[in-house]
């Protein structure tokens, strides 16, 4: 707790950021779980994801893992360096953010050329 102590307005907000992300990321892998998401018959895209549209199961638990790894680097951030033995430094954040956003985006893709070339690509 005494980590906590030390912190002024930006380091909550990084913080409490990186937990909503995680928390995110956490309902996107157990959204199957709860009984949402769609069945397809033959094992197509069967998840419906708000401004995404259709996508298969494994970029779901992609985006979600992506989501808990962004939201865990945040709410590490606002530690001073060092306090946790796995953080990338902060003057990397982009290659957390670039890295997780390539690998949904390419994910996607291929979701969208499955679709469009009926699973024979």
């Amino acid at each position: 707790m005494r980590y906590f102590q030390g912190f002024g307005g930006a380091e909550w907000v990084l913080f409490i950021g990186g937990v909503l992300v995680g928390l995110v990321g956490i309902g996107l892998v157990w959204k199957r779980r709860f009984g949402a998401g769609d069945k397809q018959p033959g094992g197509g895209l069967g998840a419906r994801l708000p401004m995404v549209g259709r996508v298969s199961e494994s970029t779901r638990l992609l985006m979600g893992i992506g989501l808990l790894v962004m939201g865990y680097h945040m709410g590490v951030w606002a530690f001073p360096a060092g306090v946790t033995p796995v953080q990338v430094g902060r003057e990397y954040w982009w290659g957390v953010v670039g890295g997780v956003i390539v690998l949904v985006v390419a994910s996607i893709g291929m979701d969208r050329v499955e679709r469009n070339t009926g699973g024979d690509a």
